[in-house]
């Protein structure tokens, strides 16, 4: 009786999705923009959508059944479901068919096990990566550490298949140091489990390894800081004016709250000499990284804190997307394009200890655009590479901000990160807030070294970004309860072609009252 019921009713069906395809039926109104979508989508395909409805309903009950499928009636069945099933497995569910596109799929579901062993392929091949995907799938393998959280046993497992998936891309770029450097830091390390997937080294601070008089005097600001935390900003500072403001939802990513970029006027920040001479000190392991200490003498340090805390610091919060799941507490900053006597007088400061050449390019000067970043309590900025930046500026003829300001024949490109550190004195009771790099362990694949790097005040930590093989993997490492931390992000700009897909987008002035502009994409 079920049976003739249910023929009747698959007749009935069929019956009426032929009437359909006859003649015009009138289609309802649909309120859901997707949903009118999906159906507008339809009309360009040959499967009307109650057959597709009715396949799902079919494949659905014999996966909740799967002893059914002995039956000989679902001989065909099962053949076309194989061929349906390696389709999909070689179009990625609609992404392109190259390794690399596979790859960037999967880790956006997070499915970390699939992602390895296709990283693994891409490394004994030695596939050329761009730079795009390196930062993608760092961005992907999300392995912020999480200041205060004891994570259960299944997260362990599960952060330690993400941190696999951090070490494999970081060997496919050529990451995969072998110097001799790093093989003294693997004996520096700390009594953490050799079998842990990140061993941790010691902390490096340049206070340990130079003579005390070699360094100027610290001038504590963790009172400053925390005062501008408490205390509501003014909004107005006499030597910065706000030259854009960009709407959350052009940001890109999208983001809740809009960014404005903060121009100082000549002069802005005061810039005296440092009390003892400025010199550079390379790290012993991490390649091509050195500190460069007494640039900025301590007063000048707490003018800058001073100026962001009456302007006032902007959050920093995703939209959506996947960044809305990252463990990541973004820091609290201030986007501040320097003024040129500033800029001017940093550069030449830095200039005797910086690399005058890059892939054949001289180094010509400092990107304007500041990011001031204030780290406190539970603010941590996951492993990352630094992208790339062109150099920023304003228009002569209309003072408008210019995300690129070079001219098209003489482009300028960044190639190295200058990360300025305005304050030591980061938490009153631990060592805490330092920048920690990984690298990938020359003696066991699998296994990341993090090497930490202790914030020295009015000190420039100097290393390379914007190449697939030499961009280094690093971290801003929590600051502890109570603890606060306060740095400046720039670049040093050489003379360089942009990175294609990297270089930013075109935008234009969509209104303009009289007060800072707002920018769209073009």
């Amino acid at each position: 009786m079920g049976k003739s019921k249910s023929k009747k009713q698959a007749a009935k069906q069929k019956a009426h999705r032929l009437g359909t395809l006859e003649q015009p039926v009138k289609q309802p109104i649909v309120k859901s923009e997707a949903l009118t979508e999906a159906k507008a989508s339809t009309e360009d395909h040959y499967i009307d959508p109650e057959d597709v409805e009715i396949a799902v309903d079919v494949l659905s009950t014999l996966m909740e059944r799967p002893e059914a499928l002995s039956d000989q009636r679902y001989k065909q069945l099962k053949r076309v479901g194989w061929d349906f099933g390696k389709t999909l497995a070689e179009q990625g569910s609609g992404v392109g068919s190259s390794i690399h596109s596979k790859i960037s799929h999967l880790l956006s579901l997070s499915l970390y096990r699939q992602a390895l062993v296709l990283l693994f392929d891409l490394y004994v091949n030695r596939t050329p990566t761009k730079l795009g995907s390196l930062q993608r799938w760092v961005r992907d393998c999300d392995a912020t550490s999480r200041p205060g959280r004891v994570l259960t046993e299944e997260e362990n497992e599960e952060r330690n298949v993400v941190l696999r998936c951090l070490d494999m891309v970081l060997r496919v770029c050529g990451s995969d140091y072998q110097g001799d450097g790093v093989k003294l830091l693997e004996e520096d390390e700390t009594r953490s489990d050799a079998s842990q997937v990140i061993r941790r080294m010691k902390l490096w601070n340049v206070r340990d390894v130079v003579e005390s008089d070699r360094l100027q005097e610290d001038l504590p600001l963790w009172p400053l800081i925390q005062k501008g935390f408490e205390t509501e900003p003014e909004g107005k500072h006499s030597a910065f004016y706000p030259i854009q403001v960009t709407p959350g939802h052009l940001r890109r990513p999208p983001n809740v709250y809009p960014s404005t970029v903060q121009a100082s006027r000549n002069p802005s920040i005061p810039f005296p000499v440092c009390s003892r001479p400025a010199f550079s000190i390379p790290h012993p392991a991490i390649p091509s990284c050195n500190l460069l200490a007494n640039i900025l003498p301590p007063t000048t340090c707490q003018s800058i804190i001073e100026a962001a805390n009456t302007l006032g610091w902007e959050q920093d919060q995703a939209a959506g997307g996947s960044a809305v799941d990252k463990t990541s507490v973004l820091a609290h900053n201030v986007v501040w394009l320097a003024d040129e006597e500033f800029v001017g007088e940093l550069y030449e400061r830095i200039k005797p200890f910086v690399q005058e050449k890059f892939q054949g390019g001289k180094v010509r000067g400092i990107n304007r655009r500041f990011r001031v970043y204030r780290y406190g309590p539970k603010q941590v900025y996951r492993p990352h590479i630094d992208g790339a930046w062109p150099a920023a500026g304003i228009d002569a003829k209309t003072g408008e901000y210019l995300h690129d300001s070079s001219p098209k024949d003489d482009p300028l490109w960044s190639r190295y990160t200058l990360l300025i550190y305005l304050n030591s004195d980061i938490n009153p009771t631990t060592p805490a807030g330092a920048t920690t790099f990984f690298l990938p362990s020359p003696n066991s694949i699998g296994t990341l070294l993090a090497c930490p790097i202790a914030p020295v005040q009015g000190a420039v930590l100097v290393f390379p970004h914007g190449d697939a093989r030499g961009s280094l993997l690093h971290e801003g490492s929590p600051v502890g309860d109570g603890g606060w931390k306060v740095v400046i992000r720039t670049d040093l700009l050489y003379e360089a072609e942009g990175f294609g897909e990297f270089a930013p987008t075109k935008r234009k002035v969509v209104d303009d009252d009289g007060g800072p502009r707002k920018v769209a994409k073009v």
